[in-house]
C-alpha cells in the first residue's frame, strides 16, 4: 500500500474533530461527510489487527486470529447498543458522540503500533 494502514488510521481518524464539528453544526451533509472521511481510518484497522494477531510470538495464527475475530463480533453487537441506549437517554448528540471518544482512543493507539 502506498501510504500504509497505521497513517491513514491516523488520518482518517483525525476526523473525530470534524465529527465533533459537524454534530455541533447540525447539517447532514457535513456528518456524512466526516463519517466517509474516518471510514477511510476504520477500513484498514481490521485487516491489520488480523495480520498482527497472526504474528504474535508463542501464539498460533489460528488462535490469535480467533481472538481477535471473537473480540470484533462481540464489539459489532455491543457498540450499536450502546450508541442507541445513550441516544435514547440522553438524546442522538450524545450518543453519537461515543464515536469521537472512539476516534480519539484510535489515534492515541493508533501511534503506539509497530511500524515495521
Amino acid at each position: 500500500m502506498r501510504w500504509g494502514a497505521i497513517y491513514l488510521a491516523e488520518i482518517g481518524q483525525g476526523a473525530a474533530v470534524s465529527i465533533n464539528l459537524a454534530l455541533v453544526q447540525g447539517s447532514a451533509a457535513a456528518f456524512i461527510g466526516a463519517v466517509a472521511l474516518s471510514g477511510l481510518g476504520v477500513a484498514t484497522l481490521f485487516p491489520a489487527a488480523m495480520n498482527a494477531a497472526a504474528q504474535l510470538p508463542g501464539i498460533s495464527p489460528a488462535l490469535g486470529i480467533a481472538v481477535v475475530s471473537w473480540f470484533s463480533r462481540v464489539g459489532f453487537v455491543i457498540a450499536p447498543l450502546a450508541v442507541g441506549l445513550i441516544a435514547e437517554g440522553a438524546g442522538l448528540h450524545y450518543g453519537l458522540a461515543i464515536m469521537v471518544i472512539a476516534a480519539i482512543g484510535l489515534v492515541a493507539i493508533a501511534g503506539r503500533v509497530d511500524r515495521r
